[in-house]
Parts: structure tokens; sequence; C-alpha cells
């Protein structure tokens, strides 16, 4: 669920509202919520103020991309009102050996975004709450308010302990922001 009064949406109030389904077909050891959404480092509140003006002042492209509320993000380029969090970067622990149904979730106000994941390809299995044919891929895109359940096997071999996602956005001015797996 996400906010849709004023500009909550672009606050970030959201959060992941599942509903289990009893008849669930997917096969996998366990599941984890990755929530992507656009930030502005401006106060919303202002930003609102310019977008109800009759000569409307556009409040421009996001600074960030947030991974489940969490994102790298200069403590110099945010309002007063923001608690800053010093950059940290949201983890999705994963154990080598074991498969994940990733629940990513668009909470954004705004952005269209190209999620991947560094090393591994995603599998799609449910598309807006629909079991879908199991698609390979090794990139996702998503618009803001869609959901997607994709299965990540976490089977690389080697010495890496920790893999990038890189979330993107696309059609507007570049931003990104990275999540820890």
């Amino acid at each position: 669920w996400h906010a849709h009064a004023g500009s909550l949406r672009a606050e970030g109030p959201a959060g992941a509202l599942i509903i289990e389904d009893p008849l669930n077909p997917l096969v996998y050891d366990e599941e984890l919520i990755l929530q992507v959404t656009d930030w502005w480092h401006a106060d919303t509140r202002q930003q609102a103020a310019g977008l109800d003006q009759v000569d409307c002042q556009w409040i421009g492209d996001p600074q960030s991309v947030l991974h489940n509320g969490r994102g790298a993000v200069s403590c110099d380029t945010v309002s007063d009102w923001f608690a800053c969090a010093n950059g940290t970067l949201s983890e999705l622990v994963v154990r080598r050996g074991r498969t994940y149904r990733l629940r990513i979730i668009h909470t954004g106000a705004l952005s269209f975004f190209r999620l991947r994941n560094e090393g591994h390809t995603l599998t799609v299995v449910e598309a807006d709450g629909t079991y879908v044919e199991p698609h390979v891929v090794d990139a996702l895109e998503l618009n803001a308010g869609q959901r997607y359940s994709v299965l990540l096997r976490a089977d690389q071999p080697g010495g890496l302990d920790s893999y990038w996602v890189h979330t993107s956005t696309r059609f507007r001015a570049p931003v990104g922001g990275q999540a820890v797996l």
C-alpha cells in the first residue's frame, strides 16, 4: 500500500500488504520483500505548494532511489526536517544454495525503474497478484505501484559474499540506488 493524499505518496508512507494464497504453486525456501521508491530531498510540503500555484513549479526528478527506505544519500543535500540515515544501504540476507521468493514492490511516486541483481538472474513468477508462466530475466522494469514476485537462486560459486542490487530511473534524468544481496 502507499498513500495517495496530497504529497504523501512522495514522502514515503508505504508498506507491503501480503495476502497469502492458500493454493500457492511456487516452490522456494524463504521470502524477502524489497520495496523500491523514488525520493526527493526537498520538503514535500514546499514541492506541493509549488505544484499548486497557477504557474505550476515542477518539482523535478528525484534525487535518490531507496530500497526498503534506505539508500546512499549525501547528508548535505537533504532538508533540515529529514533525519539523515548517513547512507546506510538495505541488506537482503540470503544463504548460498537456497531459493528465495523476492517480492518487489514499487512504492514510489513518479519514476519508472529498471532493477537488476549483480550475478543473478530473476525468474518472474507473479505480476500484480497474478501468477505468470515463469520467465527468466536479467533485469526487471517497473512503474509506480507495480508488484512482482521473482525467484532468486543464491547459487553463485566463488568467494563473493555480497552482490549489488541496482535500481535506476528510466526515461528521465538518471538516478540510481543500491542495496546489498
